[in-house]
C-alpha cells in the first residue's frame, strides 16, 4: 500500500484530486483532465485496442484469409512485383520491377507501424494469391494501402473477402 499512498500523494501534489475532510474526489482539473482522457481513448481506440494476429477466416474452402507472417516476406514480395508489373508495364508500358525492389517495397510501406496486412492462402497450395495492406491514422481514420489478387482468382470473390476482414477490422476497432 506505500505505492498507493505514494502515488495518491503525487496526484493531490499536481492538484488532479483534492482531500476533504476524510473524503478523496477530482478537482476541476482532474475532472477536465479525465475528460480529455475519456476523449483520447475513444479516438484513438483503433491504435489502443490489442490487435491479434490471425483471425483466420475461410472462403470457400479454398482460401483461408489471415494477418501477415514474417515467413510470407518472399511470396508477399512476389506478390508485390506481379501487381507492379500489371500497372507498369502492361498498362503503362513502363520497366519492370526487380524482386530486390519488391521486398524493399514490402519493408518500407508493409512493415511499417499501424500498418496491417492480410494475405489470402490457398489451403491446398499453400501459396499466396492475394494480400491486403491498410493504415489507421489519427481519430481511427483507414486508408487503404495495396490490394491485390493473382489473375486468375479475378473472377472469385477473393478481393471482397480482403476488404470485408478490413472493414471488420476498422468497425471492431471503432467501438468503444
Amino acid at each position: 500500500t506505500g505505492q498507493f499512498w505514494y502515488h495518491l500523494s503525487e496526484l493531490i501534489k499536481r492538484g488532479i484530486i483534492i482531500k476533504d475532510e476524510d473524503r478523496y474526489g477530482l478537482s476541476q482539473f482532474g475532472y477536465k483532465f479525465s475528460k480529455i482522457l475519456d476523449t483520447v481513448e475513444r479516438e484513438c481506440s483503433f491504435h489502443l485496442k490489442e490487435r491479434t494476429e490471425g483471425g483466420a477466416q475461410k472462403m470457400d474452402n479454398k482460401f483461408q484469409i489471415r494477418g501477415y507472417k514474417d515467413s510470407d516476406f518472399d511470396e508477399v514480395a512476389r506478390l508485390v512485383k506481379e501487381m507492379y508489373h500489371y500497372y507498369w508495364v502492361e498498362l503503362l508500358h513502363g520497366g519492370d520491377m526487380s524482386m530486390e525492389y519488391a521486398r524493399h517495397t514490402v519493408a518500407t510501406d508493409l512493415l511499417v507501424p499501424n500498418t496491417y496486412v492480410y494475405v489470402a492462402e490457398d489451403s491446398e497450395t499453400k501459396k499466396l494469391a492475394g494480400f491486403v495492406s491498410y493504415y489507421v491514422t489519427h481519430g481511427g481514420a483507414f486508408f487503404l494501402d495495396y490490394l491485390w489478387v493473382e489473375k486468375q482468382y479475378l473472377s472469385t470473390k477473393l478481393r471482397e473477402t480482403l476488404l470485408e476482414k478490413v472493414e471488420e477490422d476498422v468497425r471492431e476497432g471503432g467501438e468503444s
